[in-house]
């Protein structure tokens, strides 16, 4: 027996449909009574009829899409399954649902004998990789990819959490790609970026150990980025704010902005205006972001709340650098990656053409690449990203951080070659390459915490040298926060432990402790054998304080030191 479709328009067009004793056409539902002593069919209410059951896969909920007539027209509304329940069916007077008085009981018997008779759907809210209940990997856009043909499932379109539907033509997405993105190196490695999303979520899925992606542009308005990051997202689904679609903002509680990343494994998204986030310190939410995992939290009830987990790659704009808002920690620096002052797009005209194609056209790119990686089997992520990690390094300068980032390129660089073999896009992956690893070198310096911290600490020295006793000079300041002494090629700036800790933490410097230490490897430390600090007096000739002696080159310094103190030392 095949299933039983009922819908508005078969109703419309004069079909009628039996159930047991039950008649429904476009009239009503009717059922046989006698009257005067005649059997014929008295109308009982307005049409009504189950036209689904509906199961999402995530939450386990099953209910049922309930079609029925009201005011001369069609509503449909999804109701659990107790609703079938004589005692709950009034419930629905409230969506204008005919409930005939005291016959609740029939109309519920009626609507049971469709249950078994009409279609089924699976949904889902959760997007990206996922296993299938045969532990089979399977990648939920705004419909199931996957190698097994006997599951079918799609997006939950009525709630979505993340909306990837598919609007115009994969033509004249591809089209758009060469004609305007397509040798403006930024624009494609901003697509590259786009499309890491799905490799993120698979090697988080196959246990690869990586990190979200965080991108940051910065720049005015007028440098294409809000263009550039909605073309990024729009081989997914709809890149807009509206209806859940992939550009969203920041304007909320970061709570709910991580809270919103919860369930996604390979759908990039992107986050729109920095600077609407009233927090002033960011670090630790973009720490969070990029470990894919949210702290546990209490409810109201005391409860313990699920904890949420993601892996993709998202995309962040604003005027200021995100960095502007966190503290100098050199982690934080490698879990996002700015780009500042790229003008993203060619004109003016160049990014409305962008905008004008993807607002209509999204989405269908985004199940082409993931189609080519079911078909070509998972190795070919695995040995791209192998293949790039090697060729990140060649070009990436010795760092710290420089595997760690070399890995993330890869995986930047393997969405990009992927998405050619897929859609023949012909991105410049060299170029791109070259792109990313330019932004590198420029980030290194920012990202070496000893380094940038020094330069930051001679900035507040020459800022406040009034605050510090020259060696020979008879005046000491009231508020005294070290001693300066000359030598040869530098100057000995002896400053008070409490001061110096105190005045790093204001400057944004979480952990003290390793930028002396990154200080002492750099040769910048005067100290005591087997100690960070020396001792040395300072305010008094019998007291000796403890102290960080910074040598720093007179050139720094010598301009302020003259100016503050005519005639010092040296």
């Amino acid at each position: 027996m095949g299933v039983l479709v009922i819908n508005s328009q078969s109703l419309m067009s004069g079909e009628e449909h039996k159930f047991g004793k039950f008649t429904l056409n476009d009239n009503g539902l009717y059922l046989p009574m006698n009257v005067d002593g005649k059997v014929q069919d008295v109308k009982m209410c307005e049409p009504i009829v189950i036209e689904k059951t509906i199961a999402n896969i995530d939450t386990k909920e099953a209910y049922i899409s309930l079609l029925y007539k009201y005011q001369g027209t069609y509503n449909t509304i999804n109701v659990t399954m107790e609703m079938l329940r004589a005692n709950k069916l009034p419930e629905l007077l409230k969506y204008g649902v005919d409930i005939p008085p005291e016959d609740e009981k029939f109309l519920g018997r009626y609507l049971l004998k469709q249950l078994k008779l009409v279609g089924h759907e699976y949904i889902y809210n959760n997007v990206g990789w996922h296993f299938d209940s045969s532990r089979n990997l399977e990648f939920r856009l705004n419909e199931l990819v996957t190698n097994n043909p006997s599951i079918k499932a799609i997006n939950n379109l009525d709630d979505p959490t993340f909306n990837l539907s598919c609007s115009g033509t994969l033509g004249s997405w591809t089209n758009m790609y060469h004609t305007e993105i397509k040798g403006n190196t930024p624009l494609e490695a901003m697509m590259c970026i786009g499309f890491s999303a799905p490799i993120v979520g698979y090697l988080y899925s196959t246990n690869k150990n990586t990190d979200t992606l965080i991108f940051h542009i910065a720049g005015k308005s007028t440098s294409g980025k809000t263009t550039v990051s909605k073309a990024a997202v729009s081989p997914f689904g709809i890149p807009e704010t509206k209806d859940r679609g992939l550009f969203r903002t920041w304007n909320g509680t970061t709570n709910a902005i991580i809270n919103s990343l919860g369930g996604n494994f390979g759908i990039p998204l992107v986050f729109d205006e920095f600077s609407m986030i009233k927090n002033m310190d960011m670090s630790g939410e973009i720490y969070t972001i990029a470990s894919g995992e949210d702290k546990s939290r209490l409810k109201k009830d005391i409860v313990q709340r699920k904890t949420v987990k993601w892996a993709t790659t998202i995309i962040s704009t604003g005027e200021q650098s995100i960095f502007e808002r966190a503290n100098n920690n050199g982690g934080l620096r490698v879990r996002a990656f700015t780009f500042e002052g790229v003008e993203w797009t060619k004109s003016a005209e160049n990014a409305e053409n962008i905008k004008a194609i993807i607002s209509e056209n999204y989405g269908y790119a985004g199940v082409e690449f993931m189609k080519h990686i079911f078909k070509q089997g998972f190795e070919i992520i695995d040995e791209k990203w192998d293949y790039w990690k090697a060729k990140c390094l060649e070009v990436i300068p010795d760092n710290p951080f420089k595997n760690r980032v070399a890995n993330k390129f890869a995986i930047i660089m393997t969405g990009g070659d992927i998405a050619n073999e897929a859609l023949g896009l012909d991105i410049d992956l060299e170029a791109v390459l070259n792109f990313l690893a330019n932004n590198e070198i420029e980030s290194i310096e920012d990202r070496d915490i000893g380094e940038k911290a020094f330069t930051d600490v001679i900035q507040l020295i020459n800022q406040n040298v009034s605050k510090f006793k020259i060696k020979d000079s008879a005046f000491t300041p009231r508020d005294c926060w070290g001693k300066i002494e000359s030598e040869v090629t530098f100057y000995k700036v002896a400053v008070i432990k409490n001061v110096m800790e105190k005045q790093l933490r204001e400057l944004n410097y979480e952990d003290v402790k390793v930028v002396i230490k990154e200080w002492k490897e750099k040769g910048y430390l005067i100290t005591e054998v087997g100690k960070n600090t020396n001792r040395v007096t300072v305010n008094s000739k019998s007291k000796r304080d403890t102290v960080y002696i910074l040598k720093i080159p007179r050139e720094e310094l010598r301009e302020y030191v003259v100016n503050s103190y005519p005639n010092p030392v040296g």
